[in-house]
């Protein structure tokens, strides 16, 4: 099985944030900015996510107390992570945007509490720019960085550091493409075109809520604007597949935004060279397993390793059984199977639709043909990228 870099065709590298305290970087720039703050204060945060964890922790460490604000609907995993590094966590409303209201009320009657933003502040920057000050001494002849960016606090502290040691090296950006503000706002100042994978009406959670941010960072952005290089975006399926080839030929587990910028390495959504030195910034693996299982389930449909037979079969178990041996001497692993009865086609024949997976998409064209061979009608569904 190759491994990533051939598949790539370059020399790939990671920089593993998923194996960071807290399982993600946002550690850096919480602990860089608290450290700053007087012994014994009270800090507070509203998010859902890792900056939650990053500032408990950071609060521990520094002997503060730390309150952190969560919508009722946060993930219980990530709840109990933030409980767990002692911070007192108030759940509000049923989205962020309610519990960071209820921050900003109970802020206004408490002027000695101090607010931690998850980017925006350049002690925050600061932080994750230690993460660039380690590539650069880990591969002092770095060539490329690649780097997911939400509110841009991580690319900025990167990029500064990156360009700083080593100022050749490109820094090259890399968002979602379901919600890509920064992404717009950087390829619109720059006056360049837009990926028409953009999708800015999309609905529900993407799978890298990390990035997902509505309004670019005020603080970030100069950073960005001065030393990115280049900024893309990936699509859903995309940072799928990625998640899924991550666990599959290099053993790690890596949430949606941590997953975007070897997607974007993966798919050539930029130009390089076989010989380069690239560093992929793997920001954070905290994902949970029902998503994680959808995402692996989605990449094996993409890749032929899981097929739908749509085939109507006469009312017969005689037939049924018939497909099903077929199906075990090819070696394909029937997962499911629903019938639909009447539901285009003869009176006397029921449709279904059978689930299996495949140990080599070769063999499908073979098993089509005994399936004709019998008499059957058998449609094998393609699936194609939905975001593509």
């Amino acid at each position: 099985m190759p491994n990533l870099s051939k598949i790539a065709g370059t020399n790939l590298y990671f920089k593993l944030e998923t194996l960071q305290r807290c399982r993600a970087f946002k550690f850096r720039g919480a602990l860089s900015k608290i450290s700053t703050l007087p012994k014994g204060s009270t800090i507070v945060c509203a998010s859902a996510g890792h900056h939650s964890q990053g500032c408990a922790l950071s609060a521990q460490i520094c002997g503060m107390k730390c309150i952190v604000y969560m919508p009722l609907t946060a993930p219980i995993t990530k709840v109990d992570a933030t409980k767990g590094y002692g911070a007192e966590v108030r759940q509000f409303g049923f989205s962020f945007d309610e519990a960071f209201k209820q921050m900003q009320e109970d802020l206004a009657s408490n002027p000695d509490w101090i607010f931690v933003p998850p980017f925006d502040s350049d002690e925050v920057i600061a932080g994750q720019g230690t993460i660039g000050l380690e590539i650069c001494q880990q591969i002092p002849d770095v060539d490329t960085v690649v780097v997911a960016v939400g509110g841009g606090g991580l690319v900025a502290g990167v990029a500064t550091a990156v360009k700083a040691l080593r100022p050749n090296a490109r820094v090259i950006a890399v968002n979602a493409a379901v919600r890509p503000a920064t992404y717009l706002k950087y390829k619109n100042l720059k006056g360049q075109p837009i990926d028409p994978n953009c999708d800015k009406k999309f609905i529900g959670n993407p799978l890298a809520d990390g990035i997902a941010v509505i309004n670019p960072g005020k603080v970030t952005f100069p950073y960005i604007e001065k030393y990115v290089d280049d900024f893309v975006v990936v699509t859903e399926d995309e940072i799928s597949r990625a998640i899924v080839m991550l666990a599959e030929r290099s053993k790690m587990i890596c949430e949606g935004a941590g997953a975007a910028p070897c997607a974007a390495v993966l798919f050539k959504k930029f130009d390089f060279k076989p010989d380069e030195k690239i560093v992929c910034v793997l920001s954070g693996g905290n994902i949970e397993l029902p998503l994680l299982a959808r995402c692996i389930d989605r990449a094996l449909f993409l890749t032929g390793r899981r097929v739908n037979f749509n085939v109507s079969l006469p009312v017969s178990s005689g037939h049924y059984i018939k497909m099903l041996e077929i199906l075990n001497q090819f070696k394909f692993e029937v997962l499911g199977t629903f019938a639909l009865p009447n539901a285009n086609c003869y009176a006397n024949h029921i449709r279904y639709v059978v689930t299996v997976e495949v140990p080599n998409p070769a063999l499908l064209e073979d098993v089509k043909t005994k399936f004709e061979e019998n008499g059957w009608i058998i449609n094998i569904t393609e699936t194609q990228p939905s975001d593509e």
